[in-house]
């Protein structure tokens, strides 16, 4: 299980993402949405979706794994 502090960082890491990106990850992965409806409510096709958010989540392993390297 993760610490209060490896939790409040991946929550800091998650709130400085662009507000679309917040969205696609929460409308996926908390709201268990399709890539199609997720294009649907964000007016984006469903290739759109899956590059943003495939993008996203790399982005976040990035900016978590840099965090663990200064540890």
């Amino acid at each position: 299980m993760e610490s209060e502090e490896e939790k409040r960082e991946i929550l800091a890491i998650l709130e400085s993402l662009p507000a679309e990106r917040q969205q696609a990850l929460i409308l996926r992965y908390a709201e268990g949405m399709k890539h199609k409806e997720i294009g649907e409510v964000m007016g984006k096709s469903t290739g759109a979706v899956k590059v943003l958010i495939h993008r996203t989540l790399i982005s976040l392993h990035r900016s978590l794994s840099e965090k663990e390297d200064r540890r």
